[in-house]
Formats: C-alpha cells, structure tokens, sequence
C-alpha cells in the first residue's frame, strides 16, 4: 500500500546529497507530496510535484507503480530505481536532462544589460492576478502557474514574469516551484516569436527580482539550448542525468480493471503474504505447472519477478482489496504459443477458498474485454495440462474454441513431461459471442 506521508522529516536522509529544489519544496512541505510504503520508517520514498517524480531509497516498484494521474517525468536516485521504472513502464521514453549549479553568483550589471535588449513594441509586465488566468488558459504558458494549488498561493509565494506583445503573452519565465529559500523556473517562448531574446529578457528580470528578495533562482535544462541559454544568464553546467517520461495515455503499468465483484490491479510488495496464503497448497500450482510457494520470501520474490509483467494482475474481490488469485495476458515475447505482437496467452489461478464462485472467469471476461478492445490483441490463446477440469471449464465458459492436443511437452518448472490442450478466440468470435450474450 501506497501513502501520502505527513512527517517528511522521516525520509529526508533518503533523498540526503540529492541538490533538487523541487525535492526540497516537498520535503519542506511548501508544495508537492511525499508518498511512501512504510510510514514509521520509510526506506523508499518519492517526492512529486508538477509533473515531476523523484524516487529516492532502496528500490521499490510499488512506489514506481503509483503512477500520479497524467504526464509525469520519473526520475531515479541511482540504476536500480531506473530499472525498476524500466521494468513497469517499458514504454517510458528515456530522456537525458542537464542539471545546473545551484551556487551561481550573478552579474546584476549583466542582467540588467540582457533586459535592455527588449525589442520595441514589447513589453514586461510581472504575473500578477489578471495575467495570472491568462497564463493558465494558454497552453504554452500554462506551466508557468499550474504547479500551484490556486491562484492565491501562487499570488503569495509565486514569481513570474512575461513579454507582452500586442495585448498577448508571447514569453515568460516563471516559478515552477517554490521552496523556502528560491524558486525552480519555469522558460517559454510562442513559437513564431523564438530567436528574439525574449527568454533571455524575461529569465534576466525574473532572477534580478528574485536577487532582491533574497530568493535563489534555480535552473534545470531540459535541453541543451536551455543549457546555453542558462549560461548566458551565468549559469554553470554541473551535469546530465537521466529520467523517464511516462506519458498520460500509457496502458498497461498502474492499470486497473473492474468487474462486478472484482478489481483487477497491479501486484505490490505488500501482497506477498496473501500470495502466500493461497500459493503454498499444493492444489493450486502443481496443476497449473509450478511448485506451491515455500515462505512468503519466495512469495515476495515470485511478485518482483514473475508478477511483473505489463499485463500481470492480482484478482481482489472489492469487499477487502486483497488478492486472492492472479490473471495475466502474456505477451508477444514471454509466450511460446504465439510470435505476434498482436496476439498474446491467457494465464490464471484463484485460491481454493474461492473455487466454484465463479471468480476466474468474471475475471477472464474482463481480461479478454481489455486485450481485445484495450490493447488491439486480434486472437488470444490460452492452454491447459491433461487433468486440470477446473482449467478447462473455465475456458469452455469464456467461448473459447479448442485447438490441438500436444503430448509430451515440457513442464520446466516440475521438471517433468505432460499432455497439454490449447485453445483460442479471435478477436471476431469475441465480438460475436457478445451480440448473443
């Protein structure tokens, strides 16, 4: 389980020797959230605000799965956050951003040189509470305000300054965040007005404001023309580090599906002891071709390692929350039975307390609905070993059509031979059934 955490005090040295202003506004409580899995003593954590995660502590995909709503850009401690990121989100674009020193001493004189390069028939205006909804209805300057909870924090501890032209805001720098001693900013420019200074202009009087009011104006490049640009500023290059764009339609990772009775969600750490429960009979895994679980630490491990996959769910009945079985599309790659992208297998098990309640293929319905519409599968196979009857009734239940019997195939993991059945549904048959049901 996820948490916001209230005292962040208790996962400061986590994030201890990691120079991020936007880190500090949320250990400093001035905007953004910690969120951990342990709230007495937390040895993971992430900090958010904006759009930005930074992930700090012993690695822990729970927390990477916790997906903030929309965009976010992840960032990792060290390589095993960035694996774990890797592995939840496969299709995160891998980014290089250019971090810049937070120990600049400015040249007021040249500041106030750059400012004086406006061009005629422009304007500097600060944000205040009318262009502050400007800012918010432009998308390229929406960033400049959005990060805070209202207008009146902003207004309070935001700093902001624009280019008008004409009556319209064509550039700006902005406070990002705010954190105790300074800002994180936020630069854009409209596209047809790029290549005038304009961003030069307005960062210029943005940190000289800034310089007045005893605030530190920090600098992260997104790019290397934002790097240049800090230079010309008087910035300082410290280094490149990488990050993670998880985009908002992202499917797959923090995905939850719902049924009736059921959701259908992620596996997390904190499962490991109802995985357990349910994996050590020997009624459950040997059937279906794996060895029951022998601690909770096995348990543990299977979910880090086995459950991790992109369309790998814990089946819970809305009532508790609790996992109690587990459902799985394979795909492409981690299947035998297919080498198409747009085909995949069907897995599943649910605990013996829960046999003959219909829980798996309330849940299998759901799955192929997600395959077939969500996930554009054109077929879905699924199989069984020679006399596992529970198996094969549940796919005779979704509408499954029966395929071909293979003898003698390796069961790996029990290290022995067996007879297995296989079966699959087109994604034209899915449709078909649901016209007459």
């Amino acid at each position: 389980m996820v948490y916001e955490l209230a005292d962040t005090a208790k996962v400061t040295a986590l994030f201890e020797g990691w120079p991020e202003t936007m880190i500090w506004s949320c250990l400093q409580k001035v905007m953004g959230k910690i969120y951990v899995t342990d709230l007495e003593k937390p040895q993971s954590a992430f900090a958010f605000v904006g759009c930005f995660a930074f992930y700090a502590g012993e690695a822990d995909k729970e927390l990477v799965r916790h997906k903030p709503d929309g965009f976010v850009i992840m960032t990792p401690q060290n390589e095993k956050w960035a694996d774990c990121i890797e592995d939840c989100f496969p299709e995160a674009k891998k980014i290089s951003r250019y971090a810049i020193k937070k120990d600049t001493k400015f040249d007021k004189d040249l500041l106030l040189g750059l400012i004086d390069k406006l061009p005629e028939g422009y304007e500097l205006k600060d944000i205040d509470k009318n262009i502050y909804d400007i800012c918010l209805s432009d998308p390229v300057t929406k960033d400049f305000v959005s990060s805070f909870e209202s207008k009146e924090k902003y207004l309070d501890i935001g700093r902001g300054v624009v280019v008008i032209k004409s009556g319209r805001i064509v550039a700006g720098a902005s406070s990002y965040t705010r954190y105790n001693e300074g800002i994180e900013i936020e630069v854009d420019t409209v596209e047809e007005e790029r290549r005038k200074g304009l961003a030069t202009v307005a960062s210029a009087a943005l940190i000289l404001r800034c310089l007045d009011e005893g605030l530190y104006p920090s600098w992260d490049a997104q790019n290397m023309n934002s790097v240049h640009l800090a230079e010309k500023l008087g910035y300082e290059f410290d280094h490149e580090y990488t990050a993670y764009e998880v985009s908002d339609d992202y499917i797959g990772g923090d995905m939850t599906l719902e049924t009736k009775r059921l959701i259908l969600r992620r596996w997390e750490d904190s499962d490991a002891e109802n995985l357990y429960k349910y994996a050590k009979d020997p009624d459950i895994g040997p059937i279906a071709g794996w060895p029951a679980h022998q601690s909770i630490e096995e348990s543990r491990d299977v979910i880090r390692n086995v459950f991790n996959g992109k369309e790998a769910y814990a089946v819970c009945l809305k009532s508790d929350g609790e996992a109690i079985g587990a459902i799985e599309l394979k795909l492409n790659g981690h299947t035998d039975m297919t080498d198409r992208d747009d085909e995949c297998e069907l897995g599943y098990w649910i605990g013996k307390p829960f046999w003959g309640q219909g829980i798996i293929p309330e849940a299998a319905k759901e799955i192929l609905r997600h395959g077939f519409e969500d996930l554009g599968m054109t077929r879905i196979w699924v199989g069984y070993y020679e006399g596992n009857s529970k198996s094969k009734r549940v796919q005779e239940k979704c509408g499954f059509c029966y395929e071909w019997k293979s003898e003698d195939i390796d069961v790996p993991l029990l290290h022995e031979k067996r007879t297995g059945h296989v079966s699959s549904m087109t994604k034209e048959q899915w449709l078909q059934d649901r016209i007459y049901t």
